[in-house]
């Protein structure tokens, strides 16, 4: 058994090429036990066979740094394990790459394979991960955004497909699929491949959703039409609506008073390896949109982590530091409810929906305002504060349609009420409590 283990490796380094260190093509002699080499190849079957060498042998770090070397690009394991799976799918079989797992180190049995397509692959590998690094515009869609035209060295947002690189000829380079008649704008962001345009993407959506007015971030149904809601009429009467975008969703304007702070996200991307919290934390705002309950609450949390310097490494601390880095006089013990008590709640799995928290209980009856909407309140004037602070807040929809206001005050008088369009968030709601 030791002889065929050290076969093995003999046969590895003779074949690989050193640069790959660790990921590697390898012939295999069928009849050794690939086991006792601490590896659990996927079984494929046929007569011949060949090994997609794991990276476990050599160590994960290393692995990523020959990655590095190879591209001449600081890319991620996130990327790494892309590529390779991109490559097994083209060249190998989609069931391989759909297995292939770069960090459990397990590697991939494959049929009919000798030296001479060994050499073949490595060399396919080489241009496979040329194409991979080589910039390229990706876009997004954008329903919810309309624009006057942003360009930036890093992304751009375009009004409407009018940019010729916009059209059917390069679908594939959309991040998601698009419905051209119905996009307000399109986001096209400048990256390697598809894994950096997503992350990048999420950086200015991020952003974007800072500048949206408190309280219409989960509200908003990005540009999506709704009908069948009640139209109540002369206030006797009332009808169905047609087709139409709710007022809290109209689309968010980017005018030219919003270039600057565009511009400072543009150069934020520009240089990642000095703004890696406030990328983190963009892209768990990001997050925060688009899911709902504890797990948005749990995105909330990592964004205002992402910022938090590493030596606040408890949640006492972190609960500190966030005190201490808002203007709004804002109770501690608020603070150390949403982020500390109620966050360990959801993280140790006891409060799976928010509400069987004790602390959401107590934080709701006790300052009479929604414990999810003030953590990402506190969460967003933080950032806005110390680190992005040229970002302009939109105003409250509803002042861009009076008609809606009038409307909406006509049937609330019937009760006595009547709704005042506030200027942002309440944060004198969260003052220190007074001792009873």
């Amino acid at each position: 058994m030791g002889k065929s283990k050290d076969r093995f490796r003999l046969q590895s380094d003779e074949i690989c090429t050193k640069v790959l260190s660790g990921i590697r093509f390898s012939p295999v002699d069928p009849q050794s036990d690939l086991r006792t080499d601490g590896i659990h190849p996927i079984g494929i079957g046929g007569l011949g066979y060949g090994y997609w060498r794991s990276p476990k042998v050599m160590g994960l770090q290393k692995t990523i740094r020959a990655f590095r070397d190879i591209s001449k690009k600081d890319i991620s394991y996130v990327e790494v394990q892309e590529l390779v799976s991109e490559f097994l799918k083209i060249h190998i079989n989609p069931l391989v790459a759909g297995r292939f797992d770069l960090q459990s180190g397990d590697g991939s049995l494959i049929e009919h394979l000798n030296t001479d397509s060994i050499e073949i692959l490595q060399e396919k590998f080489f241009e496979h991960i040329s194409r991979y690094v080589a910039d390229a515009w990706f876009w997004v869609p954008l329903n919810s955004i309309s624009v006057d035209r942003f360009h930036g060295s890093n992304f751009v947002i375009l009004p409407k497909p009018e940019d010729p690189r916009v059209d059917d000829n390069q679908l594939e380079n959309f991040l998601s699929k698009p419905i051209l008649s119905n996009a307000n704008s399109y986001l096209g962001i400048r990256a390697r491949n598809l894994t950096r345009a997503s992350e990048k993407s999420s950086v200015v959506l991020g952003a974007i959703m800072l500048c949206m007015y408190s309280g219409t971030h989960f509200r908003h149904t990005m540009g999506k039409p709704v009908s069948g809601f009640l139209n109540f009429d002369d206030g006797l009467t009332y009808t169905s609506s047609p087709q139409h975008v709710p007022y809290l969703s109209t689309p968010i304007s980017l005018e030219a008073a919003d270039r600057d702070w565009l511009t400072t996200i543009d150069n934020v991307l520009r240089n990642e390896q000095d703004n890696k919290k406030v990328i983190r934390s963009l892209q768990w705002i990001r997050s925060s949109w688009f899911s709902k309950g504890a797990e948005r609450f749990s995105s909330i949390c990592q964004a205002i982590d992402s910022v938090t310097p590493s030596r606040f490494n408890s949640m006492q601390a972190k609960c500190g530091w966030i005190d201490e880095h808002i203007s709004f006089d804002i109770d501690a013990n608020a603070i150390q409810l949403l982020f500390k008590k109620l966050r360990s709640d959801v993280a140790h799995g006891d409060a799976p929906s928010l509400v069987e928290s004790n602390s959401y209980l107590v934080f709701l009856e006790k300052y009479g305002a929604d414990p999810q909407e003030a953590a990402f309140e506190i969460t967003r004037q933080v950032i806005l504060e110390n680190f992005l602070p040229k970002i302009i807040v939109r105003p409250h929809p509803l002042q861009e349609h009076p008609e809606a206001l009038d409307k909406m005050n006509k049937m609330l008088s019937r009760y006595g009420m009547e709704f005042t369009i506030p200027s942002g968030y309440n944060f004198s709601m969260l003052r220190p409590q007074p001792e009873t």
